[in-house]
C-alpha cells in the first residue's frame, strides 16, 4: 500500500515497461468511490486474480478481507511502502494484512526517526490545547482549557491520551518498532541489502514515469469540461 503519488508513478512505470503484457488495477482516493471501483472492491477476492498487480492506497485497507478458500496462497507478493509521520507500525501491520495468505510480504519503511514528546502529562496537555476532544468532552464549539483540565476523571481523555502516546512512541522509531513487533509475532524478518545497479535502474524508470504522469495531469486539466 503506497502513497497516492507514488502509486500513480509505479502504475505508469509498469505500463511503460511491460505495455499490454501486464494488467494492473489502481485504487486510490481519486477513484475509490466510482461504480467501477466499488464493483471491484465488492468482489475483490475474485477480481484480484484477474490482474498482475493491484496497486492500492490506504483507502482500500480498512474492512477489506482477502481470504481464499482452503487457505490457498494465490497472491505472490504483498508490497508495502511507508513513510514516517503518516502511519504507526500497528496501522502498517493492518494495511499489509488485507491479503491473509500471501506467499511473501516485502515492506519498505522509512528509517527516519522522530522526536515526539511521550510524557503522559504533556501528551494530555497537547490534546487539550489542540481541541482534539472539544466536541466530545464539552458540547460546545470551542473548548475552554481550564474547564476541561479540572475533570480528572474523564475516561475519554485518559483513553485519548494513551492512544496518542502510543502513536507518538511508534512514530519515533517506526521501522525498528515494526520489525520488533513482527518478530514478537513469530515472523522471520529478512533484511535486504541495497542493490546499487537495481536502485539506479529503478530511479530512471520512476523519473520517466513521473514525467509521464505530470504530462497526463496537464492534459487532463487542459481538456477538462467547462
Amino acid at each position: 500500500f503506497l502513497l497516492k503519488g507514488l502509486l500513480d508513478k509505479l502504475n505508469k512505470a509498469i505500463h511503460q515497461t511491460f505495455g499490454a503484457k501486464k494488467k494492473t488495477r489502481l485504487v486510490t482516493s481519486d477513484n475509490s468511490q466510482t461504480l467501477e471501483a466499488q464493483e471491484f472492491i465488492k468482489e475483490i477476492k475474485v477480481e484480484i486474480l484477474n490482474y498482475d498487480a493491484v496497486l492500492a492506497s490506504p483507502s482500500l485497507s480498512t474492512g477489506i478481507d482477502i481470504t481464499f478458500s482452503n487457505e490457498e496462497k494465490l497472491v505472490d507478493v504483498v508490497y508495502g511502502f511507508f513513510e514516517n509521520n503518516i502511519t504507526h507500525h500497528f496501522e502498517i501491520d493492518q494495511q499489509i494484512s488485507r491479503v491473509r495468505q500471501p506467499k511473501e510480504i516485502k515492506v519498505w519503511i522509512s528509517p527516519r526517526n522522530m522526536s515526539y514528546e511521550t510524557e503522559i502529562s504533556i501528551v494530555k496537555a497537547d490534546i487539550l490545547r489542540g481541541n482534539l476532544i472539544a466536541n466530545v468532552d464539552v458540547e460546545v464549539s470551542e473548548v475552554v482549557f481550564e474547564e476541561t483540565v479540572k475533570d480528572d476523571d474523564n475516561k475519554f481523555l485518559r483513553l485519548a491520551t494513551v492512544v496518542e502516546e502510543r502513536k507518538r512512541a511508534s512514530m519515533n522509531r517506526l521501522r525498528s518498532n515494526f520489525v520488533n513487533y513482527k518478530q514478537a509475532q513469530g515472523y522471520e524478518v529478512s533484511f535486504i541489502e541495497t542493490n546499487k545497479v537495481l536502485s539506479k535502474s529503478g530511479l530512471v524508470q520512476l523519473k520517466s514515469a513521473s514525467h509521464a504522469v505530470w504530462l497526463q495531469r496537464i492534459e487532463a486539466i487542459i481538456n477538462a469540461p467547462y
